[in-house]
C-alpha cells in the first residue's frame, strides 16, 4: 500500500508537472502571441503614423501651392502676368529707399494705351485681351533688351 501511496504521488506529481508545463507554455505561448499582436499593433501604428505624416505633408505641400498662387495672383495681372499696381508700389518703396541709401537714381516709364476702351467696346473684351496682351509683351521684350 506504500508503494501504491508513492506511485500515486509520484503519479500525482508527473500530473502536476505536466500540469505546470502545460500551464507555462500556455501562458508562454500567450505571452508570445500578445508581443506578436502588440508588434503587429505597433507595426499598424507606424504604418498608420507613416501614412498620417505622408498625407501631412502633402496636405502642407498643396497648401504651400495654394499659398503661391494666391500671392502671385495678388501682385501679377491675370491676363498678362505682369506685376500689378500693388507689387509696382511695393517695389517702388524699395527701390526708392535703395536709391536714397546708395545715392542712386531711379526712372520710370508710364505708358498709357491710347484708344484702348474703342477696341473694347467695338472688338469685344477678348480682341482688348489680345491687344493688350502684344502691347505688354512687346514692352517687356523691349526693357529686356536695354
Amino acid at each position: 500500500n506504500g508503494k501504491t501511496r508513492t506511485n500515486n504521488i509520484c503519479v500525482f506529481c508527473k500530473s502536476a508537472i505536466f500540469y505546470f508545463l502545460n500551464i507555462s507554455a500556455g501562458l508562454a505561448g500567450i505571452y508570445f502571441l500578445i508581443r506578436y499582436f502588440i508588434g503587429q499593433k505597433d507595426k499598424n501604428a507606424h504604418d498608420i503614423l507613416r501614412r498620417e505624416h505622408n498625407n501631412l505633408l502633402d496636405t502642407t505641400r498643396k497648401l504651400q501651392e495654394a499659398n503661391d498662387k494666391l500671392n502671385h495672383l495678388a501682385n501679377y495681372d491675370y491676363l498678362t502676368n505682369l506685376p500689378n499696381r500693388y507689387l509696382f508700389r511695393k517695389s517702388l518703396n524699395k527701390m526708392i529707399s535703395l536709391a536714397k541709401r546708395q545715392n542712386h537714381s531711379i526712372a520710370i516709364l508710364y505708358l498709357d494705351l491710347d484708344g484702348f476702351k474703342r477696341i473694347n467696346d467695338n472688338y469685344g473684351h477678348s480682341i482688348g485681351a489680345i491687344y493688350y496682351l502684344f502691347y505688354s509683351f512687346f514692352l517687356v521684350l523691349l526693357v529686356m533688351k536695354y
